[in-house]
Parts: structure tokens; C-alpha cells; sequence
């Protein structure tokens, strides 16, 4: 995982993030919580200096599925 942020170059600032209910709290040297609600795209990282965000996942596609009216 990069420790820099492409954006504004902060060391160590890049965190992944969880979706979901953590079964406790995340180590914040590592993650942030994104929530329970998922769209179609959303970030994998983040950085939590300037709110960059990167390396996108589309979870419609993990789950198999790409038709909305499920």
C-alpha cells in the first residue's frame, strides 16, 4: 500500500478502508470505516490530510451482479 499520498504528499496518511460493522474499533494507524451503505464505486483507500481517494472497487461487480433492481 503506498504510505504517501499521490495527492497532496502527506507521509503515512494513506488508510484502507472497512465497509461494513467492524466487530471492534479498527487500528487507526491502518483504517477508516466507510459505512454500511455501498454504491456501485466506492474507494478502497484514503487519505485522511486531504480526503484523496484511490484505487476504487466496484462492489456490484464482486458480488456478481450488475443489474440495479436487485
Amino acid at each position: 500500500m503506498t504510505k504517501n499520498c499521490p495527492s497532496c504528499g502527506e507521509a503515512a496518511s494513506i488508510r484502507e478502508v472497512i465497509y461494513g460493522l467492524p466487530d471492534g474499533p479498527p487500528e487507526e494507524s491502518k483504517y477508516v470505516t466507510g459505512g454500511c451503505c455501498i454504491s456501485d464505486s466506492d474507494p478502497m483507500t484514503i487519505c485522511i490530510n486531504c480526503g484523496w481517494e484511490g484505487d476504487f472497487i466496484n462492489h456490484l461487480e464482486t458480488l456478481g451482479s450488475t443489474d440495479l433492481s436487485i
